[in-house]
């Protein structure tokens, strides 16, 4: 259990090293330590398991040896991040004017933290090797990177169709390395690793809206995502559901920290690029939305007017998304099987499900049920709209302490993340309407997990819009100047 703490320390570690690095500013405080914490854990874990593949699995190189070299790295890294940053850090940001009801959702979130730990833990008691997809395929495959030698890679053979081997190998691999270091396969690993990767979902968000929107939002914004029954629930089952679900979160969230920061953004960039490519590394559809985050980005850059500086910082995401994206490209291109969703389809077959209206009835019908599903979503998808009626549209962003406010900017971002977001919908809309498997099947087993993967940046996105409810119930002068009118 030691070396398995140690390994999962040095993993965050090496996280934070890489944050220091890119994002150079003061003392984290509040919001941004809380940023800091979350994006750490989830940038440390995509590492690890990047590394641990390379080195371990691919090269065969000593494993004990890759760990003494994180560690060495991880504090160089953060000793180095300090030092780099020790002028800056004697600017205290401007302290924020708290509230009786900011005292109270951020004890609310306290405690709807502990509640969910408390429930994620009961869970993992009762089903300690996770649910069907955990051990049918991520546990599994993270089997074959620990036992199989060199014969690893027949944990990817087409004869194992039924696990999909074209799955890429972020959580099996950071499973995988797991339990090398813990020396067994302990069910502790896989638990372990989805309960940070949780937790660190409802850190970022909760963090991102409280550094653009205000205390009162992000704690609002956390309540919400801890407060949808099927998020912990999901998380315990140790599906990648959630660990993709937080890798689009975060690249979002960075996305609009570096729109409001006023230095290191292009390092900000690169992080949200590199966390996207980790989430095309996690599973087949975070390369859709890379796809569409490229799409949207550029459609952005051509509307806005200063775009010498906005092509600059699309490469610096670029530059971050690319090792990512290589590795990728190499595994589904020299290792995994092509994906059961298009092997073997015909050109014939294809028109023919895209000309069925039917298939378009009996998804969006599905989608539908999905959102009004109480007992996985409550009624947030139906309450969160006329949340948004009652308090009026946030028309630019805010001024969170270290930013600068950059209206036009802040207001092109959000629509852009929205444009994201509707676009890996309508991605997602096509794949069920030309999956092979029988519809109704591949609908009741899958949409509500294709739902929970965009749910915390659906949320992010929210939370942002929203105009902050006023602590006093009365607008101030600055708030009326920066939302559109409130409905009624």
């Amino acid at each position: 259990m030691t070396r398995l703490i140690l390994s999962l320390a040095s993993a965050m570690a090496l996280g934070l090293g890489c944050w220091m690095w890119l994002q150079p500013g003061p003392r984290p405080r509040g919001a941004d330590l809380l940023l800091t914490a979350s994006v750490s854990v989830a940038l440390g874990l995509g590492l690890a398991s990047t590394t641990f593949f390379l080195w371990a699995i691919v090269l065969r190189w000593s494993p004990g040896l890759l760990l003494g070299i994180e560690v060495t790295l991880a504090v160089l890294l953060v000793l180095g991040g300090v030092w780099a940053a020790r002028g800056r850090w004697t600017d205290r940001p401007r302290e924020e004017r708290r509230s009786f009801l900011d005292g109270l959702l951020t004890l609310g979130f306290l405690l709807a933290v502990g509640l969910a730990a408390y429930g994620f833990l009961c869970r993992s008691v009762r089903e300690p090797h996770g649910l069907w997809d955990a051990w049918a395929i991520w546990n599994l495959r993270a089997r074959f990177l620990f036992r199989g030698g060199e014969y690893w890679r027949d944990g990817l053979s087409p004869l194992l169709s039924w696990s999909h081997p074209d799955y890429p190998l972020l959580v099996p691999g950071v499973v995988a390395r797991g339990w090398t270091f813990a020396g067994g396969e302990t069910t502790a690993v896989p638990i372990a690793v989805d309960f940070l990767f949780t937790f660190a979902t409802a850190g970022i968000l909760a963090a991102a809206v409280w550094g653009l929107r205000g205390r009162t939002q992000g704690m609002l914004a956390g309540l919400t995502l801890l407060g949808t029954p099927f998020f912990v629930a999901h998380g315990a089952a140790q599906y990648a559901e959630i660990p993709i679900a937080c890798y689009l979160l975060a690249s979002l969230a960075l996305l609009h920290r570096a729109d409001q920061a006023s230095q290191g953004v292009g390092g900000t960039y690169a992080l949200a690029g590199l966390l996207v490519g980790m989430a095309a590394w996690t599973k087949n559809e975070g390369l859709l939305f890379l796809a569409v985050l490229l799409v949207a980005h550029v459609v952005s850059v051509l509307r806005r007017a200063d775009r010498s500086r906005e092509w600059g910082r699309l490469v610096a995401f670029g530059a971050g998304m690319l090792p990512m994206l290589l590795l990728v490209t190499a595994f589904k291109v020299f290792l995994a099987p092509p994906t059961d969703l298009v092997a073997g389809q015909s050109l014939e077959t294809v028109i023919a499900r895209l000309a069925d209206p039917s298939r378009y009835l009996q998804v969006a019908t599905a989608f539908a049920k999905e959102l009004l599903d109480r007992g996985k979503w409550n009624i947030l998808p139906v309450v969160l709209p006329f949340y948004g009626l009652l308090l009026g549209v946030q028309a630019r962003g805010g001024t969170a302490p270290g930013r600068e406010p950059d209206g036009a900017g802040s207001r092109q971002r959000l629509a852009t993340t929205w444009g994201a977001l509707a676009l890996m919908a309508a991605g997602l809309f096509v794949v069920f309407l030309l999956t092979p498997r029988d519809l109704a099947w591949h609908l009741r087993t899958t949409v509500d997990r294709v739902f929970l993967e965009l749910w915390p940046s659906m949320l992010l996105a929210t939370f942002l819009t929203i105009a902050p409810p006023d602590s006093d119930g009365t607008a101030s002068e600055s708030e009326a100047k920066i939302r559109i009118p409130r409905a009624g």
